[in-house]
């Protein structure tokens, strides 16, 4: 298989970027309480805290939050399935961090694409980008 060979505009993330990208959050035993809502959002606040008593979420348990600041239920149903809820909270974030640091590679190199679009070109795209580019990730 020949190797993949990327434009540098197309793999390109700046500080800038990386700081725009997914965050990895933790859920807490309990919510800061805003001290005003706007009337629309007043009537969900009952329902999120049912929602959060429901699914039953480990404190500590990671969660992603996109660039826009959305919660997508689907993509962080991941992190509460047994499969997940069986390992180390250590284990825990670094699956959150590694899918979080795709996440932000779709969003900031590959034109916004979202994780349901990714095909394995951006897959190989991420690789490279990681592993042989040499202006690949931004060491912290």
């Amino acid at each position: 298989m020949p190797e993949a060979r990327l434009p540098r505009d197309d793999v390109m993330m700046d500080a800038e970027a990386a700081r725009c990208g997914w965050q990895v959050r933790r859920f807490r035993s309990e919510l800061p309480a805003p001290s005003s809502l706007p009337p629309t959002l007043a009537l969900m606040e009952e329902d999120l805290e049912a929602w959060l008593v429901d699914i039953d979420i480990p404190v500590g348990t990671p969660f992603l939050i996109s660039p826009l600041f959305e919660y997508d239920v689907t993509l962080n149903s991941f992190f509460y399935s047994a499969y997940m809820v069986g390992n180390s909270r250590t284990t825990q974030l670094g699956y959150a961090r590694d899918l979080a640091a795709f996440l932000t590679f779709l969003w900031c190199c590959r034109g916004g694409r979202s994780w349901r679009d990714a095909d394995e070109a951006d897959h190989v795209a991420y690789l490279v980008w990681r592993r042989k580019d040499r202006s690949g990730p931004p060491s912290e």
